[in-house]
């Protein structure tokens, strides 16, 4: 199982909520049942986590193509993003969070980091 890059982002406006994009490639197809809000680990200064509300996928109903995008859609500490939330956050894969067709999982991975500095 193969990933993309995390891309190193920024959020700067208060918001209620962020989205995490992620895409599995597999060439037996990503197992759609395994893409879930408890595949990632996300956490900031202090061991601070953030909490991913939901999470959608872009492929057709009932399909698990070789290649998938997941949007992860995360929040605040206190629901939404304020300047207490204030830090870099690094995102991290879990290890057997997510897996193949024909039973294979992934591997921990660190994802990226990304920064939230809400003025």
């Amino acid at each position: 199982m193969a990933l993309r890059a995390l891309p190193s982002l920024s959020l700067v406006n208060a918001a209620p909520f962020h989205e995490i994009r992620i895409t599995f490639l597999d060439p037996s197809g990503v197992n759609v049942s395994r893409i879930g809000t408890d595949n990632l680990t996300i956490f900031g200064r202090n061991g601070r986590l953030l909490k991913v509300l939901s999470v959608t996928t872009d492929n057709p109903p009932g399909t698990n193509p070789q290649t998938i995008t997941a949007t992860y859609r995360v929040s605040g500490a206190r629901g939404s993003f304020t300047s207490a939330d204030n830090s870099r956050y690094t995102v991290e894969l879990k290890h057997n969070a997510v897996g193949d067709l024909v039973g294979n999982r992934n591997n921990f991975a660190r994802l990226g980091e990304f920064t939230i500095g809400v003025v």
